[in-house]
């Protein structure tokens, strides 16, 4: 009995045809079609995606001022005016009113204090000691920069849920004791243990006492 082989072209293999892969034309920006613009966002940013405040505040300015110095530059939109910064940065608008309404506080705020963050408690493998703070003071990155603030007073000042005192700040006070390892890293004792929650948070390092 004699098998027969038959060889099929390439073409013939496959019974089904490969479907074209269409593409379709990319839509163009209507937005800036429609204002007339040439699709730059930086120009469709300045002419009209500026908040209703900013375009209000400067359209005062404009009827306020004469018009000699409010027309624009040549070759270009016009630069507009920014509005004026808050005295205190990332302040609500209650915080400004605040420092506007502080009377005989003139020139800068000079800060008395450096910032520390505290980091959690001296700690072992599977020990815990809550006694003793870790916190790591801005600017302070090797161990020999520990030296000056040894033995300086530290605040941790936080918020309560009833007043003491006609106030619902509390403040617990503490003091550099020693460096923790080589990276400035400082360990702290307080007059009462600090809370859990105090993890991640602020303190303040004053400059005092000073042996200069």
């Amino acid at each position: 009995m004699e098998t027969e082989f038959f060889v099929l072209d390439r073409e013939q293999e496959t019974s089904t045809p490969k479907r074209a892969r269409v593409t379709y034309p990319r839509k163009k920006n209507t937005i800036h079609a429609r204002m007339g613009l040439n699709s730059t966002p930086l120009e469709y940013r300045r002419s009209t995606l500026r908040p209703r405040r900013l375009r209000t505040q400067e359209r005062r300015r404009r009827e306020a001022t004469p018009a000699s110095s409010s027309a624009a530059p040549e070759g270009g939109c016009g630069v507009y005016p920014q509005p004026a910064r808050a005295l205190f940065s990332g302040g609500g608008s209650g915080r400004k009113q605040a420092a506007t309404m502080v009377k005989g506080r003139t020139g800068q705020r000079v800060r008395l204090y450096v910032r520390g963050t505290i980091l959690g408690y001296k700690r072992s493998k599977s020990n815990q000691y809550e006694t003793t703070s870790l916190v790591q003071i801005e600017g302070v990155n090797t161990k020999e920069d520990v030296a000056w603030y040894a033995g300086k007073r530290m605040a941790y000042i936080y918020k309560a849920k009833t007043k003491s005192s006609e106030t619902r700040y509390r403040c617990i006070w503490g003091k550099v004791t020693r460096p923790h390892g080589n990276s400035g890293v400082v360990r702290a004792k307080f007059k009462s243990n600090l809370p859990p929650e105090s993890m991640g948070r602020k303190v303040r390092v004053f400059m005092y006492p000073s042996s200069i």
